[in-house]
């Protein structure tokens, strides 16, 4: 009886998973309502430097009124800080 585990299997399943978290950081990057979404926090802040980089850059200028999210501190530029809260 052969096992569904081979090589070649195993080897989808990682390219599977490979392109599945690149699939989410991307969306992440372009599509996200906010910068502070935990996983894609997570997938950003462990890439490499020139990577995270032009991720950050693209948050950024999409969202140029909010403080930089994990990993993006020292590629934030120079936004604004948000707005004041209101006295309550």
């Amino acid at each position: 009886m052969r096992s569904w585990l081979t090589f070649g299997n195993l080897a989808l399943l990682v390219l599977a998973v490979v392109l599945g978290i690149a699939l989410y950081w991307v969306i992440y990057v372009f599509l996200a309502a906010s910068p502070y979404e935990a996983a894609g926090i997570g997938i950003n802040s462990r890439l490499p430097e020139p990577v995270r980089r032009f991720s950050c850059r693209i948050l950024n200028e999409r969202h140029p009124h909010m403080w930089p999210p994990l990993g993006c501190e020292k590629f934030w530029g120079d936004a604004p800080p948000p707005p004041a809260l209101p006295p309550q």
